[in-house]
């Protein structure tokens, strides 16, 4: 039996070297049983593979969890130095039995 989280975590605009310092810093929280988020702009995903006419011009990541620990991954995500703009951090959240997503703030 699984609980599934879909989760999207949108964060502040990132250059690419930081976007790898910040997707390991965010992927800490999860142990080897589970793969942690992965961005929508990663090398590994074909660019533009969205939706649209246009790149993306926010920095989302993606994931499906398995009986995730809602609250100590926001807890995890509250103690990562955004450098001022954590007030930008937003999880948006569809666990297993809900009928739609909601958006938590992280700041």
């Amino acid at each position: 039996m699984s609980m599934v989280t879909n989760v999207i975590l949108s964060t502040p605009l990132y250059f690419d070297e930081e976007k790898e310092v910040i997707t390991k810093k965010i992927n800490e929280f999860f142990d080897d049983t589970q793969k942690g988020f992965v961005n929508m702009d990663d090398e590994n995903l074909p660019d533009g593979w969205y939706g649209g006419a246009k790149m993306l011009e926010a920095e989302l990541f993606i994931g499906a969890f398995n009986y995730l620990d809602l609250p100590a991954l926001i807890e995890h995500l509250k103690n990562i130095d955004w450098d001022g703009d954590i007030e930008e951090v937003q999880l948006i959240v569809k666990e297993q039995e809900d009928d739609r997503f909601r958006i938590i703030n992280i700041s």
